[in-house]
């Protein structure tokens, strides 16, 4: 029997650390991923020398990829996102995996080798119809128009997933430095200064600062 043993769920407070057979692990992957794909992210973990967490929400990233000092790696993946999110976030981590694994190098994480594995990677979910409906169009257009795969890019791929979301739903990105907004949690902010695809944002609060991602979904005070 398969045992997967790097797949680990981190849940605000509690860490589990669970050997799940095939069976059991693919209905845990099924509540992020869509059922017929789960098979292949299944695939992608057991064969693959990383654990793979699923994390409460992070406002600073939706993901991330870390080497341990144990020779392996880690690859997280906040557990708010919805299954096209969640997907394209996974593959944006797999990605720096397989750079690492070829490379042990994080100088230049998004470089033109990311790009490749990155697209090729979207690239085959896409045909596999690993996505939504909406999001497989906009994909399709965009691999129709590019002739060189290297120019794929991680914020080509955050602009698709923006325009393939309800046209009420407010980014970070929307607003501009001095803005304030409110996050999930009721927390108030206001916006300092934009560092490329993140914001340096304050607790109006408490004063602290976050580095939060562009994409983050806000509401206006």
């Amino acid at each position: 029997m398969k045992l997967i043993q790097n797949f680990i769920l981190f849940l605000p407070k509690v860490i589990f650390c669970k050997v799940l057979d095939k069976e059991q692990s693919i209905q845990v992957l099924n509540k992020y991923f869509l059922e017929h794909i789960s098979p292949l992210i299944f695939d992608i973990i057991t064969e693959n020398d990383f654990y793979f967490k699923v994390t409460k929400k992070r406002c600073s990233k939706y993901g991330d990829f870390k080497p341990l000092h144990n020779g392996k790696s880690k690859i997280t993946v906040n557990n708010d996102l919805d299954k096209d999110h969640f997907l394209t976030t996974f593959l944006h981590e797999f990605a720096h995996f397989k750079v690492w694994q070829k490379v042990k190098n994080l100088q230049n994480p998004h470089g033109e080798l990311w790009k490749l594995e990155f697209y090729n990677l979207l690239n085959e979910f896409h045909n596999q119809g690993g996505f939504s409906v909406g999001l497989s169009e906009q994909l399709l257009k965009t691999f129709r128009k590019r002739n060189n795969t290297i120019s794929f890019s991680k914020n080509k791929m955050s602009e698709i997933l923006s325009r393939n979301i309800s046209e009420d739903v407010r980014f970070l990105k929307d607003l501009s430095p001095k803005e304030q907004f409110i996050d999930s949690k009721g927390n108030a902010f206001e916006i300092l200064e934009k560092r490329r695809t993140r914001f340096l944002c304050r607790n109006i609060k408490t004063k602290r600062l976050f580095l939060i991602h562009g994409l983050f979904k806000i509401k206006t005070i």
